[in-house]
Order: structure tokens, then C-alpha cells, then sequence
């Protein structure tokens, strides 16, 4: 696993913990369709919520709290492939940015129903 891989699957698990203490239950991790992919699949009280998790190492790169148009457009075609399998009436897009310090202190940011 390269660094890069390694520093997101810590970021995609202190994510899925966070949630988790939010009171989200954790339906499907790493939701993948050809062209897209959904890091986190929750349900919190009656809402699904399709998570992106962005995780950094530096505080200076605010461009990982960016979602580009194309990976937008992903992001949308992936959950509806997800909503035909398992049809859902509410639901929203959720992204979670970790950073990690050399400590290894984790700072998370959640910003709910980005789009």
C-alpha cells in the first residue's frame, strides 16, 4: 500500500468512527461502480448519506475540501446506482475532511449536504 493509500484508509476509518459517534449507522464502505466510487454509505435516524472522505496532512491544503464537477458528476451517477439496488427517499452528500498531524492528532471537519 503506498503512502498516499495508507494515509487515506486512516482517514476513510477516523471518518466512519466519527459517524459513528454522530449516531450514524455504517450500511457499505468503498461503494464502487464502474467510474465512481462512494467512500461511505451511512444512515443517520431515517436519512441516507453518501459520504466522500477527504484526508490531508497539512492544514495549508484547503483544495482536498473541493469537490471538482467531474468528481461531483461521479459521485451523483454512483449513488444513483447505489438508490436503484436500494431504493431510499431521503438522502443527502456529505464531505468529511481529516487532517492528521504529525502527532497523529485527528482533525475532522463534516460538511453535511454539500450538494
Amino acid at each position: 500500500m503506498t503512502n498516499q493509500k495508507t494515509i487515506g484508509f486512516i482517514g476513510q476509518r477516523i471518518a466512519e468512527e466519527y459517524l459513528k459517534n454522530e449516531g450514524c449507522k455504517i450500511l457499505q464502505k468503498n461503494f464502487h461502480i464502474r467510474g465512481g466510487e462512494i467512500d461511505l454509505i451511512a444512515l443517520q435516524k431515517n436519512e441516507l448519506v453518501f459520504v466522500e472522505v477527504k484526508t490531508r496532512t497539512d492544514f495549508r491544503i484547503v483544495e482536498n475540501e473541493i469537490l471538482h464537477s467531474h468528481q461531483i458528476r461521479a459521485l451523483k451517477r454512483t449513488a444513483m446506482k447505489y438508490l436503484r439496488q436500494k431504493p431510499h427517499s431521503l438522502w443527502r452528500f456529505d464531505l468529511i475532511t481529516v487532517t492528521i498531524e504529525h502527532a497523529r492528532k485527528a482533525h475532522i471537519k463534516h460538511l453535511m449536504n454539500i450538494f
